[in-house]
C-alpha cells in the first residue's frame, strides 16, 4: 500500500525522501540531518512518534501494541471451506479487538492484541503467547480449519489517542504545523488526508471538536501526571469504548 501510494505522489511529481528522519519541527521549518526544509504548511503525520518532534502531544498520543501472524499458503478448497461465498475481513468488537482476513496469495492473517502487550513500552518479537492467542483466537472460529499453519508474526506500535477517535488540527504553538495522526486504521488515515487538505485550503473546520489535539478527555494532563501514560490511555481507551 505505501509502496503504491508513494508511485502515485512521485507521479504528481511530489518529492519522496525516505530514510530522512525529522529532527524538529519549528515555525515553517522542519529540520533533518542533511538540511532544514521550510515550507508555508507542516502535516505531522508521525503517528505514534508525534510527541518525540514536539513534546506536549504526549498528553494526546501514545501507542498501543499489536500482532499480526500469517499462515503458510492454502490451497483454493482449503481457502474456500473458510470462505465459501465470498472473502471478507472481519474483527470482533472487544476493546482488544482481533481481526482476521485472506491474503491475495491464498494466506489467513489474523491479527490482534492482549491487555499484557497492548501499552507496552516497546515491541515485543516472536512472541509465543501471542502465537498461541492468535492462533486459538483463529481455530475457535473455524474448528475445521487445522490444515492452516501459522509461520510468521510481526509485533507493530500504532499511534492511539486517549478516545481512540484520531488527531487532526493546527498546533496551537506553531500555526504553521497541522496534525493528521493517531489513526487507528487505514480508512481514518485516508479520511484524516482529505480532511487536512480541506482544512489547509478551504478552512474546514466542522469536525474539528471531535478531532482537536487539545479536546477534552475522560482524565485530562494532571491525572496522567499522577497515574502515568500508559494507565491513563487504558483507562481513557477502556472508558470510551465502554460508552459506545
Amino acid at each position: 500500500y505505501c509502496q503504491e501510494m508513494k508511485k502515485v505522489l512521485q507521479d504528481s511529481r511530489i518529492h519522496i525522501y525516505e530514510k530522512t528522519p525529522a529532527i524538529s519541527v519549528d515555525h515553517n521549518k522542519v529540520k533533518t540531518p542533511h538540511a532544514t526544509i521550510s515550507a508555508q504548511h507542516i502535516i505531522m503525520c508521525t503517528d505514534h512518534h508525534t510527541p518525540d518532534l514536539l513534546p506536549e502531544m504526549k498528553y494526546a498520543i501514545y501507542h498501543v501494541q499489536t500482532f499480526i501472524l500469517v499462515s503458510k499458503p492454502l490451497t483454493d478448497d482449503q481457502m474456500k471451506s473458510i470462505f465459501p461465498n465470498k472473502r471478507f475481513m472481519a474483527w470482533d468488537t472487544d476493546m482488544i479487538y482481533h481481526y482476521f482476513r485472506a491474503t491475495a496469495d491464498n494466506r489467513i492473517l489474523v491479527g490482534g492484541a492482549s491487555l499484557y502487550y497492548t501499552f507496552a513500552e516497546k515491541p515485543v518479537h516472536n512472541s509465543q503467547y501471542m502465537i498461541k492467542n492468535l492462533s486459538n483466537y483463529f481455530y475457535k472460529k473455524f474448528p475445521h480449519a487445522t490444515f492452516v499453519q501459522f509461520e510468521a508474526i510481526w509485533p507493530g506500535l500504532i499511534g492511539i489517542s486517549k478516545d481512540i477517535f484520531p488527531i487532526a488540527g493546527f498546533d496551537k504553538n506553531i500555526p504553521s504545523v497541522y496534525y493528521a495522526t493517531a489513526c487507528a486504521g487505514l480508512p481514518f488515515a485516508a479520511a484524516l488526508g482529505d480532511y487536512a487538505s480541506q482544512a489547509i485550503l478551504k478552512n474546514r473546520i466542522d469536525l474539528d471538536r471531535y478531532f482537536s489535539p487539545y479536546r477534552k478527555f475522560a482524565l485530562g494532563k494532571t491525572a496522567q501526571s499522577i497515574l502515568g501514560t500508559k494507565l491513563a490511555f487504558a483507562l481513557n481507551n477502556f472508558f470510551k469504548v465502554s460508552s459506545l
